[in-house]
């Protein structure tokens, strides 16, 4: 199982008629959750550390693009409090009622925890489908990235640098210690790229990822010039925005197009790609200004010839619009994503570099 894991880790969620262990999470015994196609056949449900198999009828039934969990059988699920809580735990996250459909009275804030606090109760599908992604085209930009594709073609070496927040330092890959060092043991989405990038291209690529957990773009420009201008690279992807969520638009925008416009200056011939951020837990009051920064990055990308942007944030938005939740894709239940969205990630930007 691990094995066939591994060999498509970057396989496309948006392309083909199979996806590989897309998580979902149960909320109560007989909980519920969407997954993002109508199966056709399941191949494999497993646990979220692909070690073990369950089994239709015993363990759970399809109907649709809905797998149902079967009382008694040997799933995992969330109770309430899982998720839920009516005191704030190490930070206080508050529910908004609005947009929260199990919302109880009393019960204001969302449980917060690292590691495998929310991945051990998550589950994993494998299955065909015959359907279409009526999500955000994810569009290969090599045409803006010309000189890094002319980098890995000619199998010379490939230098990027990676600056952004905690996801980009790869929380919450399963294998790393946000993640919990867990099963299946996954890397960073950068380290995914990478392997990805020299076994297509024969190219070495070396990955300077200086990002911090927990940053926004205001402190990192602080310290912009130490972590980035330090040395030369030939692509830069930049990954704030999470952090962003009370920082002014006009601010954002300044401060993201200083490290651009200062990267190109010691750096010519380097190109540049944004990661527009995925979202936070759409049921908390973290949901501010992350979803305006695309629209920004959009700017950004029509203004410079050398700069693409990786669209998460309406990719990670189509996720939610088929049904998927925090419970089922994210891994604190605030902001970070787990095993199966760090695998889009390095899908979407593999894509927008050199198509997949």
């Amino acid at each position: 199982m691990k094995n066939l894991l591994d060999k498509n880790l970057i396989t496309p969620i948006w392309d083909g008629n199979v996806v590989y262990f897309e998580t979902c999470g149960f909320l109560g015994e007989e909980g519920e959750a969407n997954l993002i196609y109508t199966p056709t056949k399941i191949i494999l449900v497993t646990d979220y550390g692909v070690q073990k198999n369950f089994v239709e009828g015993v363990d759970y039934i399809i109907k649709g693009n809905v797998i149902k969990r079967v009382k008694g059988g040997s799933m995992p699920y969330f109770k309430h409090e899982d998720l839920y809580c009516s005191q704030p735990k190490r930070y206080t996250i508050d529910i908004e009622p609005t947009r929260c459909k199990n919302y109880i009275p009393g019960i204001n804030y969302l449980n917060y925890g690292e590691g495998d606090t929310f991945t051990k109760n998550q589950f994993c599908v494998t299955y065909e489908h015959a359907s279409k992604w009526h999500g955000t085209a994810i569009t290969n930009k090599s045409d803006i990235l010309v000189n890094s594709n002319a980098l890995l073609s000619s199998g010379k070496s490939l230098d990027i640098c990676v600056y952004g927040d905690s996801i980009c330092t790869g929380c919450n890959s399963s294998g790393t210690e946000q993640g919990g060092f867990v099963a299946p043991y996954l890397p960073p989405f950068t380290i995914m790229m990478k392997d990805y990038l020299e076994k297509r291209f024969k190219s070495k690529v070396g990955i300077k990822n200086v990002s911090v957990g927990g940053w926004d773009t205001i402190t990192a420009i602080k310290e912009f010039k130490e972590r980035v201008l330090s040395s030369k690279s030939d692509l830069f992807i930049i990954g704030f925005g999470m952090n962003d969520l009370h920082t002014p638009l006009q601010q954002f925008t300044d401060i993201i197009e200083e490290m651009i416009t200062e990267f190109k200056k010691l750096n010519p011939s380097s190109e540049v790609i944004l990661i527009a951020t995925t979202l936070p837990n759409m049921e908390s009051n973290w949901v501010l200004n992350q979803t305006e920064y695309i629209k920004i990055f959009k700017e950004l990308e029509k203004k410079y010839s050398y700069v693409a942007v990786a669209n998460m944030t309406d990719f990670h938005r189509d996720l939610f619009s088929v049904g998927k939740g925090y419970k089922d894709i994210g891994a604190n239940n605030i902001n970070h994503p787990n095993d199966f969205v760090c695998r889009c990630y390095g899908q979407v930007i593999l894509q927008t570099l050199c198509g997949l």
